[in-house]
C-alpha cells in the first residue's frame, strides 16, 4: 500500500522486526493502526507492515479480529487481494507485514475528479469478481468503500485493483459459529453500510452487495445516496428512506440502465438482492446496452 508521508519522530523506524523486517518510513495513520514501508533484509524487496495501534492492541476482540485478517488473507489468494507474508507481535504489538502496493485508493482517484462511465464499469466489476472469490469462501468483507480499494499502476493500460482491509470481515467457518463482534453492536461506515449492518443485525453476503451499490451509485452520479449532520441520521436512512434518483443528488446525468443497477443492490431486503455474481452480470450487460465501452 503506498503512501506519501513520512514521520520522522517515530520510534519503530529504523528496528527490524523478527530478524528480517526493516520499517523505513510511515505509510499512513488510521484510526486504529499503522502502516508502514519496509524492506525484507533477507529477501531485499519492499514490504509493507501494519501495526494495531496501542490501545487496541490492549483489547482481546481486537487483537482477534487483526490476527484473523491475516489468517483471512492467507486464505483467499487472490490476484486481486493483498497479500500477506507474515504475523509477529513486537513489545506485545501484534503486526502483519503484507506485499507493497504501487498505486492510489480508489477514494484518491475520486477526488482528482468524476470518474469516465467506462472506467467507473471496469472498477466495479474487478471489485464484484474478488468478492466473489471472498464470498464462495465464506467470507464477508463488511467494509466496502473506495478507501479500501487500491488502483494499481499497469503499464498496459489496464484497470488492475485489490481489496484490503479485511479487519472487520467475517467468516463462516469460525469455531462455534462464534463471532468476534459483540452482539447489538454496529461495525462499518455508515455511508456505505447496509440496513441490516445499521441496525446490528447478522450479516451476509447481501451486506457486502448493498455497499457496492453505494460506492456504484457515487462512482456514477459524484455523490453519496445518504448524508447527514451525524451517523445517527446516515444510519436511520440506511434503514428507512430508499435512495434518491441520480439526478437529484448527483452532479451528472447517469445512464438509467446503470442507474438501475446500483439500485437493485441498495434494496433494503438483503434476500431481494442479487448476488454479487449477478450483479457483476447485471453492469456488463447494462453497461453494454447503454453503448458504454469498458
Amino acid at each position: 500500500m503506498a503512501g506519501k508521508h513520512t514521520v520522522k519522530d517515530d520510534a519503530r523506524l529504523g528496528r527490524v522486526l523478527a530478524d528480517r523486517y526493516r520499517l523505513d518510513s510511515v505509510l499512513g495513520r488510521g484510526a486504529m493502526g499503522v502502516l508502514y514501508r519496509g524492506t525484507h533484509e533477507i529477501l531485499g524487496g519492499p514490504i509493507a507492515v501494519k501495526f494495531l495501534h496501542g490501545p487496541w492492541a490492549q483489547l482481546p476482540e481486537y487483537r482477534a479480529r487483526f490476527k484473523r485478517e491475516a489468517r483471512l488473507l492467507a486464505q483467499l489468494r487472490h490476484p486481486g487481494l493483498v497479500s500477506v507474508l507474515d504475523y509477529g507481535e513486537d513489545e506485545g504489538t501484534p503486526y502483519l507485514v503484507m506485499e507493497l502496493l504501487v498505486g492510489h485508493t480508489l477514494r484518491e482517484e475520486m477526488r482528482e475528479g468524476m470518474l469516465a462511465f467506462g472506467r467507473v464499469v471496469a472498477v466495479m466489476v474487478e471489485l464484484l469478481t474478488i468478492l466473489a472469490v471472498a464470498h464462495r469462501e465464506g467470507v464477508v468483507h463488511r467494509d466496502i468503500k473506495p478507501d479500501n480499494v487500491m488502483v494499481l499502476a499497469d503499464p498496459d493500460g489496464k484497470v488492475r485493483i485489490k481489496l484490503f482491509d479485511f479487519g472487520l470481515a467475517f467468516a463462516n467457518d469460525q469455531p462455534g459459529g462464534q463471532r468476534l463482534t459483540e452482539p447489538n453492536t454496529v461495525h462499518g461506515t455508515p455511508l456505505y453500510m447496509s440496513p441490516e449492518q445499521c441496525r446490528a443485525k447478522p450479516v451476509t453476503a447481501a451486506s457486502d452487495v448493498y455497499s457496492s451499490g453505494v460506492v456504484l451509485y457515487e462512482l456514477l452520479c459524484g455523490a453519496l445516496p445518504f448524508g447527514g449532520d451525524g451517523a445517527t441520521d446516515v444510519l436511520a436512512q440506511q434503514v428507512f428512506l430508499e435512495p434518491p434518483p441520480m439526478e437529484e443528488r448527483g452532479e451528472r446525468a447517469v445512464p438509467e440502465e446503470l442507474e438501475a443497477v446500483a439500485l437493485a443492490a441498495m434494496v433494503k431486503k438483503p434476500e431481494a438482492r442479487p448476488s454479487v455474481e449477478s450483479l457483476r452480470s447485471m453492469l456488463i450487460d447494462a453497461a453494454d446496452r447503454a453503448g458504454i465501452a469498458r
